[in-house]
């Protein structure tokens, strides 16, 4: 018969409480693994058994190797870290991707060098990609702002305004929340030499207000009859559609001497002889024959009678009229005599109310 070996052997409870020899070893009859001890250490350093390798409890492992996927037992059957053991950091490859879902159909996509993109990877009809941002408030009050995407700079060298958050887009309350109330505004931020603020804001009513002027790169469309364009921190003046027929201008306080005025105004630092401050133009450029038919049929203009000064604004009034034309000047109001001329071959008719013809001037005349 061969030599039989035996260790010191007990039960995990029994192994657990001695502390043996240095080099010791002893048996563990409960879990059939091997203990060493260490002379110091109750329970010393068990030894991992074969049944063992496919399940680690508790343990720590320092730096491992991975070279193939780790997979939980079944779908949606453990979790990466918990509520109180968190990871730190999380490094992925370019291109690397977060799939979502059974079917993986939500992904967060790297590109390299560039960015990350949220996609839904169903190609059926009506498969937008959705991106919710919630609070968890339970208590809506009014100005809370319920989520926001802001853009910043926080590396740029110079520091000071150039890191501080140069953009926004908030979504904020108008009033306090109710079962019957939601009322949201979106607030568009920007920053001149300031941490971003709001320029713009579109209101749960559908008011679009500015704090500066609005420039429009292309074409702007009130697509209602009767809109209205107002101006002015009491909308005194107004601006509204005439359904097919055209604009009207308004001045809109009641009390008295409250004209409308319509002041045209050139940008021109240097008024000579000549030059036109301000016209109104007639024009059908839609007419189907063309040529003179598309043209300025008729005018009337404000032009300088010779160099501004500070002493000096002569103008004229010009009647402009086409004749197989761009239309030219048949008429004029001489601002520094204040007359009224013809051209010469024009023909003044002076009339009663009743269309008889008083008297008959011919051109050259001034009245």
């Amino acid at each position: 018969m061969p030599t039989v070996l035996q260790f010191r052997r007990g039960t995990t409870s029994q192994n657990n409480s001695f502390t043996g020899a240095i080099g010791e070893i002893t048996y563990d009859t409960d879990k059939d693994v091997l203990r060493v001890h260490d002379g110091s250490t109750a329970g010393g350093f068990s030894m991992v058994s074969a049944a063992s390798t496919d399940t680690f409890t508790n343990k720590t492992l320092t730096s491992p190797n991975i070279t193939t996927s780790i997979i939980p037992t079944s779908a949606d059957g453990a979790t990466i870290g918990s509520a109180s053991k968190e990871f730190s950091d999380l490094f992925l490859a370019d291109a690397s991707t977060i799939q979502f879902g059974n079917d993986q159909e939500v992904q967060l996509i790297h590109t390299a060098d560039t960015g990350l993109i949220l996609k839904h990877t169903a190609t059926g009809d009506d498969k937008p990609i959705s991106l919710t941002l919630q609070t968890g408030e339970t208590d809506i009050a009014a100005s809370d702002v319920i989520g926001k995407i802001d853009f910043q700079a926080p590396d740029e060298a110079t520091g000071t305004d150039a890191i501080l958050v140069a953009a926004g887009i908030e979504a904020v309350s108008e009033g306090d929340f109710s079962s019957s109330n939601n009322a949201t505004k979106l607030s568009f931020k920007t920053a001149a030499s300031e941490a971003a603020a709001e320029k713009m804001s579109l209101s749960s009513a559908g008011n679009l207000t500015v704090s500066g002027d609005v420039s429009v790169g292309d074409d702007l469309t009130l697509v209602s009859d009767g809109s209205i364009l107002s101006f002015g921190a009491d909308s005194e003046i107004t601006v509204t559609h005439d359904a097919d027929v055209g604009l009207k201008f308004k001045h809109s306080a009641t009390a008295d001497d409250k004209p409308i005025v319509l002041t045209l105004q050139t940008g021109e630092t240097d008024m000579a002889a000549n030059d036109v401050i301000g016209a109104l133009r007639f024009q059908a450029p839609d007419e189907g024959t063309g040529t003179d038919a598309i043209l300025v049929a008729a005018a009337i203009e404000a032009v300088a009678e010779g160099d501004f000064s500070a002493s000096s604004n002569a103008t004229k009034i010009s009647f402009k009229c086409g004749n197989s034309e761009a239309a030219t000047e048949k008429a004029k109001i001489v601002g520094s005599t204040g007359k009224f001329h013809a051209t010469p071959d024009s023909i003044l008719l002076i009339k009663n109310s009743g269309g008889t013809t008083l008297k008959t001037v011919n051109g050259h005349a001034a009245i």
